[in-house]
């Protein structure tokens, strides 16, 4: 069956394994997909530190000692869920109390 050349797969180093993957795509198009085998570069990967800090919180979720701040809005997004599933929560403790059904799962002494 000929095939087309790929730069993108030519370019990278590694040799061709004996096997290829068929993948049928949409409108019943077929596409083949040749695998080859890479030399692992984790090996040679150097961390630029030791070690690094991070603190957790709420109001930022996480933070680096370079001063890196990531989900600055965290607090924000637990206040806005923490007020729509209270109610939801509420409301479904009322249902069972005026069903007699009672929760098990909540771990509350018998």
């Amino acid at each position: 069956m000929p095939v087309q050349s790929n730069e993108y797969f030519d370019g990278i180093a590694g040799s061709r394994r004996k096997f290829c993957q068929v993948n049928l795509k949409d409108k019943h198009e077929i596409s083949i997909s040749f695998i080859k085998e890479v030399p692992d570069h984790k090996k040679d990967y150097v961390p630029a530190t030791d070690k690094i800090c991070v603190d957790i919180g709420l109001v930022t979720a996480m933070a680096t000692y370079r001063g890196d701040l990531f989900g600055r809005d965290f607090m924000d997004c637990l206040v806005h869920y923490d007020n729509r599933i209270t109610p939801l929560a509420a409301n479904r403790q009322r249902q069972d109390c005026l069903c007699g059904v009672r929760d098990t799962t909540a771990g509350s002494p018998s």
